[in-house]
């Protein structure tokens, strides 16, 4: 996938910008989400873990194109009961 190929966000905040109180680990519902992908692109998973107490929800992908991504976040978001308050994501790298 070249640069063209990637897809931006709107309305993105660079790290330096996020809330002090996310950095202080004192408050729960900060989570930091990543996929994880398998030797060989075979299996591909969500991860979002909560910075404070390291709460973690994993979910299984087809692939981790964005729209996949954000179908398996909504899905846990719908499946939980917890307060999600920000998130840090990387570039998709």
């Amino acid at each position: 996938m070249n640069n063209s190929d990637k897809v931006k966000t709107n309305n993105r905040v660079g790290i330096e910008k996020r809330l002090n109180i996310v950095d202080e680990k004192t408050e729960l519902g900060h989570l930091e989400i990543d996929t994880v992908v398998r030797t060989g692109h075979k299996s591909f998973l969500l991860i979002v873990v909560d910075k404070t107490n390291k709460l973690c929800c994993i979910g299984k992908m087809p692939n981790k194109q964005a729209g996949t991504v954000v179908e398996k976040f909504i899905d846990i978001v719908n499946s939980t009961f917890y307060d999600f308050k920000t998130l840090t994501l990387d570039n998709g790298t």
